[in-house]
């Protein structure tokens, strides 16, 4: 979808998700910007005024009511997405609205969304229910300023008509098929995406391996395994700050081992759990972790063995 080159064009082209209070918002803003003589302004700032990802929450959603489409452009960076909101808008479920002054709507809202930026918002739900609905589909070319084609706009219009039979024919492939063919390049940019956005996921599938409930691995074990993670995977200063909370990392644990118990080693005075072992790159990140947390550490292969703990053996 094309950017709008000057302040007077979002009306023509963003309609599809703008209300009337909104549409004066943006006229009153675009009316200011020019008085200030700022007449090529683009008017992607002006529409993220009114229109924002992480608005949803509240009654922000109330400016999805009636529309057939919702389109977006740029989405701030440290956006966090409301993942219940998102679900139910992808997938047409029923949702309940909140609306000022009035009876809150309940159900469906028919809607075809399309979200572009770059960056991408905060993704807080764990489980693959977001990434089953959604489709990233990323622009990573970047093509410099020498390379530009200065004429490219006048060649896609003189292709419109047979851009539009392509999209037919697709349109139909799609229908026939009743889903989409997903290339293999966007299933790996999207297993890519999981692990920037939960960097847990990946270590819990890498660093522990199910064992019989004789075996153990301390609970501080594997907060300092997922620190080393943290640490060769996005660099120290990623692995120092992250906060991790027992509460948290303990019903992660449960998701991916749910036959895993909690219990207590070292006679009854540390928390561990049960049905675990590190992994061999689980061992090589909770030294890791170690080193970080003890500038004096060495490696320490007898204590790296001990951390597998098995309690069958005497």
């Amino acid at each position: 979808m094309p950017r709008p080159n000057t302040i007077g064009e979002p009306t023509a082209i963003y309609n599809t998700l703008l209300k009337r209070t909104q549409l004066e918002k943006l006229q009153y803003i675009a009316h200011q910007e020019r008085k200030k003589g700022n007449t090529h302004v683009s008017a992607a700032s002006i529409i993220r005024d009114a229109i924002d990802l992480q608005e949803l929450s509240g009654f922000g959603a109330e400016a999805l009511m009636n529309k057939a489409v919702w389109l977006s452009d740029e989405i701030k960076v440290g956006t966090v997405m409301n993942d219940s909101v998102i679900k139910r808008v992808i997938t047409n479920e029923p949702l309940s609205i909140k609306i000022k002054f009035e009876k809150p709507f309940e159900g469906r809202l028919n809607l075809t969304v399309g979200l572009a930026g770059n960056s991408l918002p905060k993704i807080d739900d764990t489980s693959d229910a977001v990434y089953d609905r959604m489709i990233f589909v990323p622009m990573d070319t970047v093509i410099g300023a020498s390379a530009e084609n200065q004429k490219l706009k006048d060649e896609l219009e003189k292709e419109l008509p047979a851009i539009l039979s392509k999209m037919v024919d697709r349109l139909a492939d799609i229908r026939r098929r009743g889903q989409f063919h997903i290339p293999s390049c966007l299933i790996s940019k999207q297993e890519e995406i999981k692990l920037e956005q939960d960097p847990l996921r990946g270590f819990l599938n890498e660093a522990i391996t199910s064992a019989n409930n004789l075996c153990a691995i301390k609970n501080g074990d594997i907060v300092s395994a997922y620190r080393g993670y943290l640490l060769k995977q996005f660099g120290s200063d990623q692995a120092k700050n992250s906060k991790v909370s027992a509460v948290w990392l303990s019903r992660r644990i449960s998701e991916a081992f749910p036959n895993s118990t909690v219990g207590r080693v070292d006679q009854g005075t540390v928390r561990a759990r049960f049905g675990l072992h590190f992994s061999d790159k689980g061992k090589a990140w909770l030294s890791a972790g170690w080193g970080l947390e003890d500038t004096f550490y060495k490696p320490d292969q007898k204590r790296l063995k001990e951390a597998n703990i098995n309690t069958g053996v005497k």
